[in-house]
């Protein structure tokens, strides 16, 4: 996944609209790297009603989750041979199952 980070870090608070579209075009470069198919024109992105904006947020909360990072957590201790193990890993409170050999 590339690093949008620095991207991200452009976005201005402000109530100017060329500030507003100025965000807009970041934020549709940073989709583009994202390599996510859908998103709203800049013009609709600055003048869009909320409840259209609505759908986009929808989107990217659909959308987005699939980019967080996914790893194989290895513990080393000895037990008996084919122990079955669950348990919970936080923050995301899902459970685990696998098999020790």
């Amino acid at each position: 996944m590339p690093s949008v980070r620095s991207s991200l870090a452009l976005l201005k608070i402000s109530e100017h609209e060329w500030d507003h579209l100025e965000n807009a075009k970041t934020l549709m470069h940073i989709m583009k790297a994202l390599n996510l198919d859908y998103c709203p024109s800049e013009e609709a992105l600055t003048s869009a009603p909320g409840r259209d904006l609505i759908l986009f947020v929808v989107y990217l909360v659909d959308s987005l989750p699939g980019f967080i990072p996914k790893t194989t957590v290895e513990f080393d201790w000895r037990r008996p041979s084919n122990s079955e193990n669950t348990g919970t890993l936080n923050p995301v409170h899902k459970l685990w199952c696998g098999y020790v050999r």
